[in-house]
């Protein structure tokens, strides 16, 4: 797992340990906590991927338009797939660690 991928979850868990103190208390068992901090932070991440994807897929069509035609859409698009490919690759190594 990469190292800012892990602080971000370290961080945002810590921020979040009174609502968890008090879903736990409602009767959240500790693998239902794992669950939901791991849902959340994957809802976070394919957010990001979403938003990140599209605003590059903009840009690279502005710089095309910009250039007159000399960005090779095919490496583009393969080089994003092999990235995409990656960051899910990381993310389910890490959430199969607690399932």
């Amino acid at each position: 797992m990469s190292r800012p991928v892990s602080t971000s979850i370290n961080l945002y868990t810590h921020s979040k340990r009174g609502d968890y103190a008090i879903q736990r208390l409602i009767g959240l068992s500790p693998s239902g906590l794992i669950k939901l901090i791991l849902t959340q932070v994957l809802s976070f991440v394919l957010y990001g991927l979403a938003v990140g994807t599209f605003l590059e897929l903009l840009v690279t069509k502005l710089m095309f338009t910009i250039d007159e035609g000399s960005y090779d859409f095919v490496t583009l698009g393969v080089t994003s797939i092999v990235f995409l490919g990656a960051t899910f690759a990381q993310i389910f190594q890490f959430i199969s660690l607690f399932f």
